[in-house]
């Protein structure tokens, strides 16, 4: 029976406490570290480094997305875009695409990783104008690469989730397109996970 804090006195029972404790954890720790851990799962884009729109800076990767579309294909695909988190600190959002795409091309999606400016690149509403002039893009395109323009879902999480809901809610508002990248085309989506 382990010592209670209201049982320990001044004497070795705080420091038999500890010493359980502290073995407690290492064995807890190292159970842990023996569990297998499952192969990581990644799909290379069928096309990298598209530009939806012009560099801002000319450095920048915030306006460029990675396409994944599956080896079998009938018909027009539904797109499910992705834009990683990152606090807004980084403009490298197409890369965690690559990790959501082999399940979804598994089941017929196409996915596209989309890269968003960082906050030190560009100011709210900059953001929400990248996500949206990318959905814009590629609907625009949706022929050149075989997919569906009616049935466009996003998602993202961290700041990933924050702008893929965004661009959800503001689908009909002018106010919020932006005159970034292709213009002209609707940005709605038709789904949305944040």
């Amino acid at each position: 029976r382990l010592p209670t804090p209201s049982r320990i006195g001044h004497s070795g029972g705080m420091i038999r406490y500890a010493i359980a404790s502290l073995f407690l954890l290492l064995w807890a720790n190292s159970a842990f570290a023996q569990m297998p851990t499952p192969p990581e799962r990644k799909a290379e884009p069928t096309h990298r480094d598209i530009a939806y729109a012009p560099p801002m800076p000319a450095t920048g990767k915030g306006h460029l997305l990675d396409l994944y579309l599956p080896e079998k294909t009938a018909g027009k695909l539904p797109l499910v875009i992705w834009t990683s988190g990152s606090a807004f600190l980084s403009d490298a959002g197409k890369e965690g695409a690559r990790y959501m795409a082999p399940e979804l091309l598994s089941a017929g999606f196409a996915v596209a990783g989309v890269s968003v400016r960082s906050s030190a690149q560009v100011k709210f509403p900059g953001n929400l104008h990248d996500i949206k002039a990318a959905v814009r893009f590629l609907r625009a395109n949706a022929a050149t690469y075989g997919i569906d323009p009616d049935r466009i879902a996003i998602m993202g999480d961290s700041s990933g989730g924050w702008t893929a809901a965004m661009a959800a809610l503001t689908g009909d508002a002018p106010a919020m397109e932006g005159k970034i990248g292709t213009t002209g085309v609707a940005s709605a989506v038709q789904a949305a996970v944040a």
